[in-house]
């Protein structure tokens, strides 16, 4: 009777044990499956209304807004603004966040038109570009960008300025990984995707990183390692994603490095609360490593 009680227990205990690997499988496929849809959300609507506004933010500069559709290598075009200064000696290549489209982009347009020219483009998906978003998207995406600016508009790579804006950040480093680039300005990144991601869906933390598909936009691999002048931006009041990861960053990566806490900002507002801070650490820094860009 005993022996046939442990066959039970042991049979019992390996049949909640197959259900348990089961219901662990299903589920990731379920979670695992929905990463990309948690991680984008694209506005396809193109704003008309910010044409005014947008031409106010020009007119004092010599540039007008060239609309470009940039091929991408997988057929795709995407779209983007490209506000050319003749005589300016830098240019900025803008990534944006993952809301919204680069109608959203005005305060930023704005701040960097003072010191050089500026390119800000929508992934797949987004705006008027073609396609849908994906990880890998987003990064052939950002490197089409750079190749339309150095190959068609004959930006030379020491004097390009790479701006991630939070899913940007990540869109930057990659990009510098098998591009040369002047600098680098990562505003409101994190450490990497995966990290990101288990500390807002805490379930994450039960499948190891092999069960997530690359890549991982391990922003700390990219800056622990040599890397043109990178400025780190954050306000300390982003709940959705805290400043401790610029922190981070900004403990791990090489010289040279700066970095910028905005005390009253979140992650939402930068530029508009904390703007003088804001636009002074940007300055500084442009001052410091591109000072013909402040002429």
């Amino acid at each position: 009777m005993n022996v046939f009680k442990n066959f039970l227990s042991k049979h019992t205990i390996l049949s909640y044990l197959i259900a348990l690997a089961i219901s662990y499988i299903l589920f990731s496929a379920v979670i695992l499956g929905f990463l990309d849809r948690l991680l984008f959300y694209p506005d396809h609507k193109y704003h008309q209304e910010v044409e005014e506004s947008l031409q106010k933010i020009i007119a004092p500069f010599r540039t007008v807004k060239n609309d470009v559709f940039i091929p991408v290598q997988n057929k795709n075009r995407i779209h983007a603004w490209y506000f050319n200064k003749p005589s300016a000696k830098v240019t900025f290549l803008i990534s944006h966040g993952n809301a919204g489209n680069i109608c959203y982009r005005l305060q930023l347009i704005k701040t960097l038109l003072p010191y050089g020219s500026v390119l800000v483009y929508d992934y797949e998906g987004y705006g008027k570009s073609e396609g849908e978003p994906s990880r890998k998207a987003i990064c052939e995406d950002g490197l089409a960008a750079y190749d339309y600016l150095v190959k068609q508009q004959s930006v030379k790579p020491e004097q390009l300025i790479l701006y991630g804006e939070s899913l940007g950040c990540a869109v930057s480093c990659e990009i510098s990984k098998s591009r040369k680039v002047g600098g680098m300005i990562l505003q409101s990144g994190w450490t990497s995707l995966l990290n990101a991601a288990r500390d807002k869906y805490l379930l994450l933390k039960l499948y190891p990183d092999c069960c997530f598909a690359p890549p991982y936009f391990n922003n700390i691999d990219v800056l622990a390692k040599a890397h043109p002048p990178v400025l780190l931006i954050h306000g300390q009041q982003d709940k959705i994603l805290p400043c401790r990861y610029s922190q981070e960053l900004f403990l791990k990566a090489c010289e040279p490095k700066q970095l910028i806490l905005l005390p009253h900002a979140a992650h939402n507002d930068i530029g508009v609360v904390d703007g003088s801070l804001y636009t002074q650490g940007i300055g500084r820094f442009l001052r410091t490593y591109y000072p013909n860009a402040c002429l």
